[in-house]
């Protein structure tokens, strides 16, 4: 019986600790200037490179990388708003992804098509 009691006592004691956590509220990425910034800069790499001879992947690569700056820069406003593992998790699949996606989109200027 008291151990019935105890185990009662521990599981209300641990639902009071979970209930009075306060909540942590995301910030959505998109309404941070450093997130404009970045896409910005991915933009405009994206129309430099697009006129560069290469393959479309290489020169993606590159204009990815040229951008790191500003993926550094929100890496770090997303830290301070979000969490460190968040930021963290959030821009290294941001600089997996840019590379292949502005290849695509450079790939489709060079074939004439458009790109969007």
């Amino acid at each position: 019986m008291k151990r019935l009691v105890a185990l009662a006592f521990i599981a209300v004691a641990l639902v009071g600790c979970e209930t009075a956590k306060t909540a942590r509220t995301y910030v959505d990425v998109e309404t941070l200037p450093e997130y404009g910034a970045h896409q910005r800069c991915l933009g405009r790499q994206t129309a430099i490179y697009s006129r560069a001879a290469g393959s479309p992947l290489e020169l993606g690569i590159i204009a990815s990388a040229a951008c790191n700056s500003t993926r550094y820069a929100l890496e770090t406003a997303l830290a301070k708003v979000n969490g460190p593992v968040y930021a963290h998790a959030f821009t290294g699949t941001l600089k997996k992804e840019e590379a292949t996606m502005i290849a695509g989109v450079i790939a489709k200027v060079k074939a004439g098509q458009d790109p969007f």
